[in-house]
């Protein structure tokens, strides 16, 4: 996951070579996702 990038186009948002830049801590990792306006 860490590192990886995501790209995600919905209806009301869209998200472009996302890149988590950190290891979620717990075991199993559950998603993580960020909102936010561009």
């Amino acid at each position: 996951m860490e590192g990886e990038t995501v790209t995600f186009n919905g209806k009301h948002q869209r998200v472009r070579d996302a890149k988590l830049l950190f290891p979620p801590l717990q075991q199993p990792r559950p998603p993580l996702y960020f909102g936010g306006l561009v």
